[in-house]
């Protein structure tokens, strides 16, 4: 199993910080947040030469792999989308140089135009792709155009060619199923992994009411890329997160050991 931390989970303290904590962890691929006022670990349209370079170092010196770059953008809002566009072209950018395979973004505010969504994301598809970057939306998405499945699925017929990030809470409340994603495996090209209750995402992997079992029997097969616990901790101590982390890995291993092949 290729497991992965995000940022996220630390997203209070610093990334350099962070990066050896998941090292000391036993994480071998990590998942790095650049969203403004929230978990600002990258902010991909100020990063200069010297600190891509620092950041490249730090990896290798640590021995991890980044799985993907999380951006925070609205796509979808007239006022905030071209901005994010281009924030978003810089992480891809970013990624380009430090051979990050995925980037991960929403499709948008709920409050936003779907049509505006659509050909913004139609314009970093491509970007991406000249790019040697796989451009990949998380569907569903609470708070986004994307919420629930139907909309999830109206975002992947409408764009055939867009792959996704599965974030396992938010299908959860999305109301759609695990089988519900049998037809579009192959389009899932990194997954992060939280649990929940009800309509309530931050739950940690087992505390929750998410089949894991049932996910990993479905995705084992066909899925290649790394699972990355993606937790929302409501604590200030970082030794407790730590211990949160901890507990999360040891349990999707295990779960995930214990299903077939």
């Amino acid at each position: 199993m290729k497991i992965g931390l995000s940022t996220i989970a630390f997203r209070h303290f610093p990334l350099e910080k962070v990066l050896k904590e998941a090292k000391k962890h036993g994480f071998e691929y990590i998942d790095i947040a650049g969203i403004p006022g929230w978990a600002p670990h990258l902010d991909f349209k100020s990063m200069t030469e010297n600190e891509i370079r620092s950041l490249q170092d730090i990896l290798e010196w640590l021995s991890l792999k980044v799985a993907s770059f999380n951006v925070g953008a609205n796509l979808s809002h007239p006022s905030d989308s071209q901005r994010s566009v281009e924030f978003v072209r810089s992480a891809i950018e970013v990624a380009s140089k430090v051979e990050v395979p995925v980037i991960t973004t929403g499709v948008g505010s709920s409050k936003g135009i779907r049509e505006l969504s659509i050909r913004n994301i139609i314009k970093l598809i491509r970007f991406a792709e000249d790019n040697g970057v796989t451009f990949t939306l998380e569907l569903p998405h609470l708070g986004t155009l994307a919420e629930k499945w139907t909309d999830a699925l109206f975002y992947l017929n409408e764009i055939p060619e867009i792959f996704l990030t599965l974030d396992t809470s938010h299908l959860h409340i999305s109301g759609g199923k695990i089988m519900d994603l049998q037809p579009f495996v192959d389009r899932i090209k990194h997954i992060h992994l939280r649990d929940a209750k009800g309509s309530d995402i931050s739950y940690v992997p087992g505390e929750g009411e998410f089949n894991f079992k049932e996910f990993f029997n479905l995705m084992k097969p066909r899925y290649r890329g790394a699972y990355v616990l993606e937790l929302e901790i409501h604590e200030a101590s970082f030794d407790i997160i730590a211990q949160r982390v901890d507990d999360s890995k040891a349990f999707v291993a295990k779960v995930f050991e214990s299903t077939s092949q």
